[in-house]
């Protein structure tokens, strides 16, 4: 049961720390091409 019910939490705990820092990645990048179009006109 155990080695049964393991993997999914595991998997959906991955998912979610995988996609939270691809998100917060994304929106640094998007921060930052922001800020330097704003510093160069």
């Amino acid at each position: 049961t155990l080695i049964r019910l393991f993997p999914l939490p595991f998997w959906v705990d991955a998912t979610f720390f995988i996609g939270g820092v691809t998100g917060l990645a994304a929106l640094f990048v998007l921060l930052a091409a922001w800020r330097w179009r704003q510093r160069i006109p």
